[in-house]
Formats: C-alpha cells, sequence, structure tokens
C-alpha cells in the first residue's frame, strides 16, 4: 500500500530489522509494518494487507463503514473506532494496533446505529450509485483506506478461517 496516509495510520516506519546471515547476526533498515491485530513490527514485504469487512458479503459493510466514518452525519451513529477517530477532519493520526489498546466494540444498540443510515446518508448513497453503479460504490469502500489493515500471516489466517496456528503448513 503505497498511500501516504495509510502508511500514516497504520504506523508504516523505517526500522532496524534484525536477520541472521548464516551464522551472521546482522540488522538492515527496511519499511516496516505492525500487525493490527498483533503488534508486530516486520518488514512490509512480510505483511498482508486485507480487507477488515470481507470481499465475500462485506460490502454494504464496507460502504457504511466508509460513511460513518466520512463525518457527515450519513448514519445514525458515528465510527468508535481507533481509525475512525485517526482520521476525523481529515487529519490522519497513527492508529494503535489492537494488542496495546482498549478495543471499543459497543454495544448492540450502538453497532445498529451504526450501520443505519439516516435520510442524509440515503440520499447522498442514492446520488453516488446513481453517478456511478452500485458495483463501482461498493469497490471504492471495499478497497479504501478504511477498510483495509494489515496483518501478519497468523492474524491473517485467524481472522479468516478462525485457525490458531501455521503447524499445517510443515504437516
Amino acid at each position: 500500500m503505497n498511500d501516504v496516509n495509510w502508511r500514516t495510520l497504520f504506523q508504516s516506519d523505517q526500522r532496524s530489522v534484525d536477520y541472521i546471515h548464516g551464522l551472521a547476526p546482522q540488522t538492515q533498515m527496511e519499511q516496516t509494518l505492525p500487525c493490527f491485530r498483533c503488534g508486530i513490527v516486520l518488514p512490509d514485504t512480510h505483511i498482508t494487507i486485507d480487507h477488515h469487512k470481507p470481499q465475500g458479503g462485506g460490502g454494504d459493510q464496507a460502504i457504511l463503514k466508509n460513511l460513518r466514518n466520512m463525518g457527515y452525519n450519513l448514519t445514525h451513529a458515528p465510527g468508535i473506532g481507533s481509525v475512525s477517530t485517526a482520521f476525523l477532519n481529515g487529519q490522519f493520526n497513527p492508529v494503535p494496533t489492537k494488542s496495546g489498546g482498549v478495543v471499543n466494540q459497543g454495544d448492540d444498540e450502538g453497532k445498529a446505529r451504526r450501520y443505519t443510515l439516516t435520510d442524509r446518508g440515503a440520499v447522498f448513497l442514492s446520488a453516488a450509485i446513481a453517478a456511478s453503479s452500485e458495483q463501482r460504490v461498493t469497490d471504492l469502500c471495499m478497497h479504501s483506506m478504511l477498510n483495509l489493515k494489515p496483518y501478519c500471516a497468523k492474524c491473517n489466517i485467524q481472522k479468516s478461517n478462525g485457525l490458531s496456528d501455521l503447524q499445517w503448513i510443515n504437516d
């Protein structure tokens, strides 16, 4: 992900990375990212950028997540997570990883309000779909910086498949 704002949100930076070459320890400066879920810092070539709301069946959720985070009262309740607050007023502040902060889940009523459009939101979404297409709006929201998160291999597998480890790779 080359977007400067996305890299700011998810704490991409040049950091020292330790390697063992043969028997000799070495340190190299590389572009790195922390995993959004566990916080491990890895070279960006070892991080998977994945959809927070799934591509299969998550289109409506991705649209509503984007509308909620625009800050124009397009849903009945604003976003309450770290990405929502990091993105307020067009400012991009680093997002804490889930391993180091309080995860704000909210209650079921709050979640329902966050995923329900206001009249203004319905008009905005209708206009956006009329100006392009429902598929185009879905694709843009699905692949927006608000829906793409950096994950290490272990966390991405756990998030997607419920597997607890990578042991099966060696079997």
